[in-house]
């Protein structure tokens, strides 16, 4: 789907708490503020966008959803950015979806990977939680976040294979996604280049089913002078689904 002038309909978008992740601070939400982050860019106001779905959900509640893929901005000159996206969504009181977190990230050009039919998860549906509270279920996200960092600075290939739902996708260093734990775990094989980062989720929130959520929050080196360091102000964006055995698994990171 290619759009006419993508800022004001992206902006207009965001739920009043939605943040546009990016190197503000958290605090800095609504349409207000991802309007001004999207205008930092003096040609985002004259430039088109074209989105292309890659994967979309819904929570057993169907108040809740995401989706991710692609979003090239096209240039008045014609020039085309090529990026992907991540959205985690809300219906609100009065029927319409709105985005509670949203990011946006630069990717290599070239074709695009859709994900295989034999690749998406079967027909058993969400799994609803015992609880209604969606204040523990949170927690219970966050947690699982928090065993996430700690598990990849014993091993990023296999933390990141491990908290892989198993139809999980990852960005990768093409143009594309990485589909399911395996090829997620080839985008870190071979020697690593440090102990891998950190990472603190900071805001983060879950369906009324508890089925799904997301967390978000910065990126840091794990020790000083040891592998890459994050650029500043960097955050994570993870999207989280229940599965059947009640454990918390990514479905994009």
């Amino acid at each position: 789907m290619t759009t006419g002038e993508f800022v004001t309909p992206l902006a207009s978008l965001f739920a009043p708490t939605g943040v546009y992740i990016n190197s503000d601070p958290l605090s800095s939400r609504g349409p207000a503020a991802a309007r001004a982050w999207l205008e930092r860019d003096s040609l985002n106001p004259r430039s088109t966008a074209r989105w292309t779905i890659v994967r979309h959900d819904v929570s057993a509640d169907g108040r809740d959803g995401y989706s991710y893929g692609y979003l090239d901005v096209i240039r008045p000159n014609g020039d085309t950015l090529p990026g992907k996206y991540h959205a985690y969504w809300r219906r609100n009181a009065s029927g319409s979806w709105q985005l509670l977190a949203f990011s946006r990230g630069r990717r290599v050009a070239g074709p695009i990977a859709q994900a295989a039919p034999e690749w998406l998860r079967d027909s058993a549906g969400p799994t609803r939680a015992a609880t209604s509270d969606t204040l523990m279920v949170l927690r219970e996200i966050m947690e699982t976040e928090r065993a996430f960092a700690n598990d990849v600075g014993a091993g990023v290939q296999s933390a990141f294979m491990k908290y892989a739902a198993p139809d999980g996708a990852k960005m990768d260093r093409g143009p594309g996604y990485s589909f399911g734990r395996t090829a997620i775990g080839e985008l870190f094989a071979g020697p690593a280049p440090g102990p891998g980062p950190f990472w603190t989720p900071e805001v983060g929130s879950a369906a009324a089913s508890g089925d799904l959520g997301f967390t978000t929050g910065p990126v840091s080196a794990r020790r000083p002078g040891e592998g890459p360091s994050p650029p500043p102000g960097a955050k994570y964006f993870t999207i989280w689904r229940r599965m059947p055995g009640g454990e918390w698994r990514y479905v994009i990171d």
